[in-house]
């Protein structure tokens, strides 16, 4: 069976560079037990790397810092940076910094998993293994946008094309109804791969890790003062404004998690628990936990901004709605009085039969 291909960008502008580069991935490519060959892109400056990651698919990416901005144009670190940047916000794939001056990446580098490594001899060995030991992200990827371009094409036909029709007549800005349509897709994609993927949910599918929104928001998990906490506010608290007080449920540590048995483990992931709890899985190294609705808090919403880098993930909006009914079912529930039954007055005795002519 034949190895996949691979699609990596070089940016890199001194021949000298390019020419190793094309060798030890010549070399690379003819070797047994390599997960994928390699098909190399050069481009030499800022404005070719950009034209070549919109008019190809790129799995992965080498970059050197100190490249011209255009054709023609003078190296310089800012041009290395912003290809950087670009790369990260177009290119969904292991991107790795090749550069006599590292030191010199921005620091948007220190926040992602970017490999930063010296331009020195021989260490283009040490970024194509590191590239093997990400096959299976970028083969993962790559069936994932295949899934969505069919699935954005099936949507297209079956429900969007004949309403765009429709919908246009309403002569709505063009600028707005293509975030409809945009967002709408996007919808359609993220039910339609729910409702038939085959797997189970993997733990780190429960979590925005790291948040994606600038605010507080319901869902958000806190830590302060080594303590984990879930926020409870109602999201329509939290949009505009927040609230005069916002609501905390503690989340405790469940001890021995590493050596429970598989049954164990699934009694907690359905959710088998007392009203008063709620699972959440483990996020990264962190967790899992039981949400103590027993224990609340609440934080002052004029210190919200100050703890917002507290936060360290958002549980995701289809796992969001069982924990507010779990804690609503929790809070809304209703004790009746107990009744003594001893002094209960009896049933008054049974009277004689009414006559027949009255029943």
């Amino acid at each position: 069976m034949p190895r996949p291909v691979r699609n990596v960008l070089l940016v890199e502008d001194q021949e000298a560079t390019v020419g190793t580069w094309h060798a030890d991935i010549q070399e690379f490519n003819v070797e047994e037990g390599r997960p994928f060959e390699i098909r190399l892109h050069v481009a030499t400056h800022f404005e070719g790397a950009r034209e070549l990651v919109r008019d190809q698919h790129i799995d992965a990416a080498i970059v050197d810092l100190r490249v011209p901005d255009h054709a023609g144009g003078p190296p310089s670190q800012q041009a290395g940076n912003d290809t950087l940047k670009s790369l990260l916000e177009t290119m969904p794939g292991p991107i790795a910094v090749f550069s006599g001056l590292p030191g010199e990446a921005n620091e948007i580098v220190a926040d992602t998993p970017i490999k930063v490594c010296p331009k020195e001899a021989g260490r283009q060995y040490e970024i194509l293994d590191w590239l093997c030991d990400h096959a299976d992200l970028m083969s993962a990827l790559t069936e994932a946008l295949r899934d969505i371009r069919r699935e954005t094409s099936r949507v297209f036909v079956s429900l969007i094309w004949r309403r765009w029709e429709r919908v246009q007549q309403q002569h709505l800005d063009g600028e707005v109804l293509r975030q409809i349509v945009r967002r709408q897709i996007a919808a359609h994609i993220a039910e339609q791969l729910s409702v038939n993927s085959a797997p189970a949910y993997h733990a780190y599918e429960f979590y925005w890790d790291p948040p994606l929104r600038g605010r507080l928001h319901t869902g958000d998990l806190l830590s302060l003062n080594d303590q984990v906490f879930v926020i409870l506010t109602p999201q329509c608290d939290m949009v505009r404004e927040y609230p005069d007080q916002i609501l905390l449920a503690q989340c405790d540590l469940i001890p021995r998690w590493p050596e429970m048995r598989v049954e164990e483990r699934t009694r907690y992931a359905r959710q088998n628990l007392a009203q008063s709890a709620h699972f959440l899985p483990p996020c990264g190294v962190r967790g899992p936990w039981i949400v103590n609705f027993k224990f609340l808090r609440t934080l002052g919403g004029a210190d919200a901004e100050a703890i917002v880098r507290s936060r360290f993930a958002s549980i995701t909006p289809q796992f969001m709605p069982h924990l507010t009914q779990r804690f609503s079912a929790f809070i809304g529930r209703v004790g009746q009085p107990e009744l003594d039954t001893v002094t209960l007055a009896p049933p008054p005795p049974a009277g004689p039969a009414a006559p027949a002519a009255l029943r």
